[in-house]
């Protein structure tokens, strides 16, 4: 209320709206925060990311999210949204996209650099796309990264089996 143009403050109150599970006040906050002019590229392409969860149409501010700013949190939201509409083609390009985004060094930073989650999503989408080559380089990198996850050597396995 002191400072409503403070772009920072703006976006730490609308995060903690998300983080209290408080949706209509937070979508309020996440978009007087998106209308704050300069603000800073990161948080708002956090904004938008957090907002797609708000929203009924969630691949909207993703594509949103990622055109104003490449973060491996937005890819791997958007690649998930995209696997489980089972669009094997749009998976696979955000989490190719996810793969070699650079870590933005950022406070807002949040997804490993192992890249174990891409892997396996292009693992997946891959396969589904009938593409079992790519689809086994990608399930044999998710299993060296996580050699104890039974799901993705069992997923390796079959995706194995395809290959041959």
């Amino acid at each position: 209320q002191e400072d409503p143009q403070d772009s920072q403050l703006a976006f730490w109150y609308a995060r903690e709206c998300v983080n209290y599970n408080e949706p209509h006040r937070a979508r309020q906050a996440l978009t007087e925060f998106l209308s704050i002019p300069h603000s800073w590229w990161a948080e708002r392409n956090e904004a938008l990311r957090l907002s797609a969860a708000l929203h009924e149409n969630p691949e909207t501010w993703l594509l949103r999210a990622v055109a104003e700013g490449s973060r491996r949190e937005t890819w791997i939201e958007l690649a998930k949204y995209y696997y489980n509409r089972q669009d094997w083609h749009q998976c696979s390009w955000a989490s190719h996209q996810g793969l070699i985004a650079p870590k933005t060094l950022t406070y807002l930073d949040n997804v490993p650099d192992d890249h174990v989650e891409f892997h396996d999503l292009l693992a997946i989408s891959y396969w589904n796309l009938g593409w079992h080559q790519q689809a086994l380089v990608h399930a044999q990198r998710a299993c060296e990264i996580s050699p104890e996850d039974t799901r993705l050597q069992a997923n390796r396995d079959i995706i194995s089996q395809s290959a041959k």
